[in-house]
């Protein structure tokens, strides 16, 4: 496998895109689904992955199911990552950074994880994440068939369009009770990214400003989704270095 042959392909719950790196670390990005021939797959997937299979992504309406024949790809995927853990690894590769550092994807649907060491430490964080007992935030019914989680008050399917400055200011409340209320998530800068934080820049400023710490946008090129592909591409990497 040669990493500048690699196509990672990121699904999101309204939108798909690919990342094609090639040699001297050069990309190119385009839009949908795609794997030139002779090129190693890498899939950035929403939801549950569990050896390549999607085992149940909510907002995709996804269960059982492979990525790779669900969206016409040749294959085999070398690695199928949660698209969450991914950008988490993307933020952490591009920033270089050693440190603990917490991701949260703000769009469609709400995602996390923790990174330290460049190793995820916990994933599929925030969205579905009650607090305490009972009913968190609120009492509406989520995607995934529970109440009161983070997704039915900051994600894009159950917010309006346009969000008002109310709503930004709840969603922002939100979000920051949910990182502190994490013991894991302490520590390290907390970025944001995601279509809903990258489209709304002052979002950031909202949250930091409630949880008291450093709080930073994405790293990705403005272009990319996300980091996804970033990540894909430096586990691919991690991992032929720890295999040699």
């Amino acid at each position: 496998m040669h990493i500048h042959d690699l196509a990672c392909v990121e699904v999101g719950g309204g939108s798909i895109q690919t990342v094609l790196f090639e040699g001297g670390g050069s990309y190119e990005i385009l839009v949908g689904a795609h794997q030139p021939p002779r090129t190693t797959l890498a899939m950035a997937v929403p939801g549950i992955i569990d050896d390549g299979i999607v085992t149940e992504a909510s907002n995709l309406g996804w269960r059982g199911v492979d990525p790779v024949a669900e969206l016409g790809l040749s294959g085999p995927a070398a690695l199928v990552l949660n698209d969450a853990e991914a950008a988490a690894l993307g933020e952490a590769a591009l920033r270089r950074a050693d440190g603990p550092l917490v991701y949260i994807g703000i769009g469609t649907g709400i995602g996390g994880a923790v990174v330290r060491g460049a190793e995820i430490v916990r994933g599929n964080l925030f969205g579905h994440n009650v607090l305490g007992h009972g009913t968190a935030f609120g009492s509406a019914l989520c995607h995934c068939g529970r109440t009161g989680c983070l997704e039915t008050v900051a994600a894009g399917w159950a917010l309006p369009d346009p969000i008002d400055a109310a709503r930004f200011a709840h969603l922002a409340t939100c979000v920051a009770r949910a990182v502190d209320s994490l013991e894991i998530a302490q520590g390290g800068p907390v970025v944001l990214g995601g279509g809903i934080a990258r489209r709304y820049p002052v979002l950031t400023e909202l949250v930091a400003s409630r949880l008291h710490r450093n709080v930073e946008r994405s790293a990705a090129p403005d272009e990319a989704k996300s980091a996804s592909a970033w990540g894909l591409r430096f586990a691919l990497g991690h991992r032929r270095t720890l295999t040699a």
